[in-house]
């Protein structure tokens, strides 16, 4: 499981935050069942590589919290991401804590395997570029993949052609189009 490191943090608001962008930080808060909320830190470069890797910006990862020399960790999905309107600077963080063996409810993006397009360009076209499922957190995939290789010009797959790990099933309707090759 990926991890992102943070500090805790000690001073909160308007001015604390604006001095902790200054210095390629972003100010953060960490809650979920169980905890009390934490405010916390997260150097911008870490936050983008992280989400460089991550299929999805609600994937499940480990939060690695530093405070007085102790580290702790916590299985988190990104909850919000505020950013400047302008800029499209981070401003703000919230992360859920989640338990891994809690049901929860995510978007999982669907990702084609193979070739898009066949030798008259004819390529593969999407009606969903996300599916809701649910399950417990520890068993969600980041991601579902879809062989497009082998698909015939006209053929649609469905939600219920997809398949989905033990304990993972779809919210949505199983006769929703997913795909079609064009």
């Amino acid at each position: 499981m990926l991890k992102l490191q943070a500090k805790k943090r000690t001073q909160t608001g308007k001015g604390s935050n604006h001095r902790l962008r200054a210095q390629g930080e972003i100010p953060g808060i960490l809650y979920g069942k169980g905890i009390t909320p934490i405010p916390v830190s997260i150097y911008e470069k870490h936050l983008q590589e992280i989400l460089s890797l991550l299929p999805r910006e609600k994937s499940l990862f480990l939060l690695q919290i530093q405070s007085n020399g102790a580290v702790e960790e916590y299985p988190v999905v990104i909850r919000e991401i505020q950013r400047h309107y302008l800029d499209w600077t981070f401003l703000h963080l919230d992360f859920y804590r989640v338990d891994p063996d809690e049901r929860i409810e995510l978007e999982i993006p669907v990702l084609p395997e193979g070739n898009w397009e066949d030798a008259a360009g004819r390529g593969v076209r999407f009606t969903r570029y996300q599916i809701k499922v649910k399950g417990k957190a520890s068993l969600l995939p980041g991601s579902i993949h879809i062989p497009v290789d082998n698909l015939q010009e006209g053929q649609k797959v469905y939600v219920k052609d997809l398949s989905f790990p033990e304990g993972v099933e779809p919210v949505i309707s199983p006769e929703e189009l997913v795909l079609l090759k064009a």
